[in-house]
């Protein structure tokens, strides 16, 4: 079974993710699972498997924390560190369509919270990320 929580890095397929992230070799290497998760859940035409709903949400708290230090910890990554990515107002918009399509009505992921009975809790976390990913730099 599984690892599930509450809290966006408490689910096997986010932390798989951020293991991918902060072991990249450098920074373009992590933008690059960055972007590649982001772009695959942005451009999803079908219902979004839950993996991959998943991994847009545990990239958009990547790109979060890069706007809003201390992000990852409150999601549960603890004192993660990670290549510093560079994020582009293209980045945020990209980051913004793939979130809202992961926590959208055709994502398993969504499906999943319904079912657990936790997507309230869920959701002011999916919140949190719009809100970091916002701020004016």
């Amino acid at each position: 079974m599984g690892s599930w929580g509450t809290n966006i890095f408490e689910s096997d397929e986010t932390l798989d993710f951020l293991d991918e992230f902060t072991e990249s070799e450098d920074a373009t290497a992590a933008l690059q699972v960055v972007e590649t998760a982001l772009a695959t859940a942005a451009a999803y035409d079908e219902v979004m498997k839950a993996s991959v709903g998943a991994r847009a949400i545990a990239a958009g708290a990547i790109v979060a924390e890069s706007r809003q230090p201390g992000t990852l910890a409150a999601f549960g990554a603890g004192e993660t560190e990670g290549p510093k990515i560079a994020v582009t107002d293209e980045l945020i918009q990209l980051t913004l369509r793939a979130v809202d399509a992961a926590w959208g009505p055709d994502s398993e992921w969504m499906d999943l919270w319904i079912e657990s009975g936790n997507e309230l809790e869920y959701a002011t976390r999916i919140e949190k990320i719009r809100n970091a990913l916002n701020l004016k730099s």
